[in-house]
Parts: C-alpha cells; structure tokens; sequence
C-alpha cells in the first residue's frame, strides 16, 4: 500500500473516532442535566466522561501528528514537481 494513502486512511478514521468521542460526550452530558439519576449512575458517568475526554485528547493528539505527516508527504511530492519543471524549462531554454 502507498505510505500516503495509508496516511489519509488513518486519518479519516482517526476524526471517525474524534466523533464518536464527541457525540458520546454530548449524550452522556445530556443525560447528566435533564435526567434524575441515583449517586451510582451519576458517578459511573462521570467516570465515563472523564475517561472520554481523555480518550478525546488522545486521538486530537494523534489526528495532529498525521496530519503534520500527510502535510510532508504533500511537500515532498510538490517539491519533486517543481524541480521536474524547473529542470524542463531549463532543457527547453538551453537545449532546443
């Protein structure tokens, strides 16, 4: 598999995973507020929504890290393009 491809793959699974994080996190925030909840479920969501944010963090962190990677890829394949037309217009100018 193409190493950029692989790249691009993982970063749509990475905002996949981003959303999930969040959509949880705005259901368990919901339930928080407006339902009437015993202490136990209380804190077992609380617990849950730490950890969520935590998890969120993790997978932002990581969503930055491959983006910076595919931001590279990007460059190194536009600076090959450009040494290929400079190198063209250089055969076109001096060796026609």
């Amino acid at each position: 598999m193409i190493p950029g491809l692989a790249v691009v793959k993982q970063i749509n699974q990475q905002e996949g995973d981003i959303k999930k994080c969040y959509f949880r996190i705005e259901t368990i925030e919901k339930a928080l507020r407006l339902r009437e909840l015993t202490a136990e479920q209380r804190t077992n969501y609380d617990h849950e929504l730490t950890a969520l944010k935590d998890l969120l963090k993790l997978n932002e962190n990581r969503l930055k890290q491959l983006q910076r990677e595919n931001f590279k890829t990007g460059l190194f394949a536009s600076s090959i393009i450009f040494i290929c037309f400079v190198f063209y217009g250089l055969h076109a100018m001096f060796w026609k």
